[in-house]
């Protein structure tokens, strides 16, 4: 298995959180251990696994207002980023 490139402060990844289907938009904060670090999505704060998230090369602006309230459509897994149909418009 190839080695992951190692994430950096204020990269923007996508990460499953829990009882959601699809891939959700983050940022990740700060590395907490050799393959472990904390991401902020949806207004709250996850530590994960490096294999669990997906380094993406959208903007790092979060895909929620301040209430709290996803304003951007997730992407499915293995859909190479492509926004999901039934949110498009």
């Amino acid at each position: 298995m190839k080695p992951l490139k190692p994430l950096e402060s204020n990269n923007t990844v996508r990460l499953r959180l829990p009882h959601k289907q699809f891939w959700t938009k983050g940022k990740c904060l700060r590395k907490v251990a050799p393959r472990s670090y904390e991401v902020e999505a949806e207004g709250k704060v996850y530590q994960r696994n490096r294999r669990h998230l997906l380094l993406t090369k959208e903007t790092n602006s979060l895909p929620y207002n301040s209430s709290g309230d996803t304003s951007t459509a997730t992407t499915e897994p293995g859909r190479n980023g492509k926004a999901n149909a039934s949110q498009k418009m």
